[in-house]
């Protein structure tokens, strides 16, 4: 089933992609002025949004699932074993 695409998910798709072209734009403008002059004022906006969705799945999915995050539940664990080693029973507060 198709989830309800709202703006809010347009723009967290997206949002890699135009940041992308922004970091290349002010290291090499020529490239992105020959990019959307290629792909037409229509089409480049277009990819520009695909290759954003692409980054924030693979980052969200594929890093995210399988690196960042049982790495962050680690260091959790860890720190939770370390605040409640250093608790002394019975105390209040």
């Amino acid at each position: 089933m198709l989830e309800k695409l709202s703006i809010s998910k347009i723009i967290r798709y997206g949002y890699g992609g135009f940041l992308l072209v922004g970091i290349i734009l002010l290291f090499n403008p020529q490239l992105i002025n020959e990019i959307i002059k290629s792909a037409g004022p229509v089409v480049a906006p277009i990819a520009i949004f695909s290759l954003g969705a692409c980054i924030y799945i693979f980052y969200r999915f594929v890093l995210g699932e399988f690196i960042i995050y049982p790495i962050s539940h680690l260091v959790h664990r860890k720190i939770d074993l370390l605040n409640s080693k250093s608790k002394v029973s019975g105390t209040i507060g």
